[in-house]
């Protein structure tokens, strides 16, 4: 189980890299976080020690008892956000 999650860990960053090149390449310069835990929590926590003005943040559609078991990230982070958050599709 820990070699998956080490391995899923480093996947997850090479992609992080490569994403953050591509938008090199068109003149963004991202800021890039990892971390693990709880999604809404971590998300919020970087939100702070960064000090964002704005917050981008994409959504998945989860529908009936999935969301409701689940909840949702995304409207976890918009009640708890200290500044403008926009959800993308």
């Amino acid at each position: 189980e820990e070699r998956v999650q080490n391995q899923a860990v480093l996947e997850t960053k090479l992609l992080l890299e490569r994403a953050g090149a591509s938008l090199g390449k068109m003149g963004i310069q991202p800021q890039i976080h990892f971390r693990l835990g709880d999604p809404a929590q971590e998300i919020i926590d970087c939100v702070r020690e960064v000090r964002a003005d704005l917050l981008v943040l994409g959504t998945r559609k989860h529908r009936g008892a999935k969301r409701f078991l689940l909840g949702s990230i995304s409207a976890r982070v918009v009640e708890l956000a200290p500044c403008s958050v926009l959800i993308v599709k």
